[in-house]
């Protein structure tokens, strides 16, 4: 589910991913563009704006795997299950363990 505010509409139904959805090349394009149009383009003050995606990776071209492949989000990749204790450095040269 994509939902910015209570302004923006929801983009996509919770269980959608059931109907394979995310797997169409069609889907995966219109919520490109509604984030990339809509979305960003309603933000106040759009350069000094934050916006963070939270979501779980489903397919190579989904949302998150096109804003990786611009090279201008900061990532923070959490397994669902972590199976060994790691230090993963955040920005401000801050730890979480």
């Amino acid at each position: 589910m994509f939902r910015l505010g209570s302004r923006f509409p929801r983009q996509t139904e919770p269980g959608s991913n059931s109907s394979g959805s995310t797997f169409s090349e069609a889907h995966r394009e219109k919520v490109w563009e509604w984030f990339s149009g809509s979305a960003l383009m309603r933000l106040d003050q759009r350069k000094e704006a934050r916006v963070a995606v939270v979501a779980l990776r489903l397919h190579p071209d989904d949302l998150p795997g096109r804003l990786i492949q611009t090279g201008l989000w900061e990532v923070l990749e959490l397994p669902v299950i972590e199976v060994r204790e790691r230090m993963v450095a955040m920005p401000d040269g801050l730890i979480w363990t």
